[in-house]
């Protein structure tokens, strides 16, 4: 059994036939000519989607690019499913969104992304569920979406509701983290020292910039370095993927920067701004306006005593600005776990 979305066929076609593609067929298990039943089944937005596939995409497709990828399908557990975007149902509102993601997707997987499948290991509640916005969109034994980034849906729910209900993600520790303790120890010192023992710079008459660039592969563990990190020094986190950000107008860029940089500013206690794919929002290459503003709101953080951590696969695509002396002043650069297990071993 498995389970999709149908379009009404013109009013001529037969109503005994059913057209569908290689890999809904795939899906059911027959072949072209095949018997099937049909019955309609009600929309159930997706909570939770698990997915795996060939590791060299795992590695390159962060989870909320995965995400979008499957937005607006409906997705049953053990079926195989297309890495392309869907470009019929999502709401108007995240359809820049997509269009961002196939962007991304032809940049770090290349041409393979338009004809990769995916397997579906887990959906909840279960079979037939829409993949909403709302969703936690998951690698197995890998990687998950941080919640609604707030966003209406692709047919059903809210990104605000699904972010109220949803529960805060556990910060994994530095000792999960295998092979990254050197990177760790630099990160959470240089955190520690500029949350905590401010005192202590200033008797040296000193100052420190709590702006880092950590660089990597995908799938090398960035993100996670981050919230381990900042868990230990006790800090919040504050998630920003760039590349949703990039996709909006400018005005509402800019906006969303504002209001983002606010909410960290603002908050109370220790805070660490996490931006994403950073690359997204200042290009080394054609910046925009939205640049101009991304690298303002980077440096009132900084001078607000918060730490601003962006994260890139991509270094060389990154503005060269950004290494000024107010905005990312350290750059850490993190490994594939192969390598960096296979040097510390």
């Amino acid at each position: 059994m498995t389970a999709g979305i149908v379009a009404s066929a013109e009013p001529t076609a037969s109503t005994a036939l059913l057209y569908a593609d290689d890999l809904v067929l795939g899906n059911l298990g027959i072949r072209d000519g095949g018997q099937v039943t049909i019955r309609a089944a009600p929309v159930t937005p997706a909570r939770r989607v698990t997915v795996t596939g060939p590791v060299e995409i795992a590695a390159a497709v962060s989870p909320e690019m995965l995400r979008l990828a499957l937005l607006g399908k409906v997705v049953t557990a053990g079926d195989d499913v297309s890495l392309l975007p869907q470009d019929v149902l999502p709401d108007a509102s995240v359809r820049s969104l997509v269009a961002a993601a196939r962007r991304s997707l032809a940049n770090t997987v290349g041409y393979a992304w338009t004809s990769t499948l995916l397997t579906v290991v887990a959906v909840e509640p279960g079979a037939g569920s829409l993949v909403t916005m709302d969703a936690v969109v998951a690698w197995e034994h890998g990687p998950a979406t941080h919640g609604s980034p707030g966003l209406p849906g692709a047919g059903t729910g809210t990104g605000a509701d699904a972010a109220g209900a949803a529960e805060p993600e556990e910060a994994p520790s530095v000792d999960e983290l295998p092979g990254l303790r050197a990177q760790a120890e630099e990160l959470t010192e240089l955190l520690d020292l500029g949350f905590h023992h401010r005192e202590v710079l200033d008797r040296l008459g000193t100052t420190v910039s709590l702006g880092v660039l950590l660089t990597g592969p995908a799938g090398s563990g960035k993100a996670a370095l981050v919230r381990a990190v900042a868990a230990t020094v006790r800090a919040r986190v504050s998630p920003l993927w760039a590349p949703e950000v990039a996709a909006l107008t400018n005005d509402a860029a800019a906006q969303r920067l504002r209001a983002t940089a606010a909410s960290v500013v603002t908050g109370g206690g220790p805070a660490v701004l996490l931006v994403t794919d950073v690359e997204a929002l200042a290009p080394a290459e054609d910046a925009g306006p939205v640049a101009t503003v991304f690298r303002q709101v980077l440096a009132e953080v900084v001078r607000s005593g918060a730490a601003v951590v962006c994260t890139t696969s991509r270094p060389e695509a990154v503005d060269p600005g950004l290494r000024a002396p107010d905005l990312l002043t350290l750059r850490i650069t993190v490994p594939l776990p192969t390598r960096r297990c296979a040097g510390s071993s």
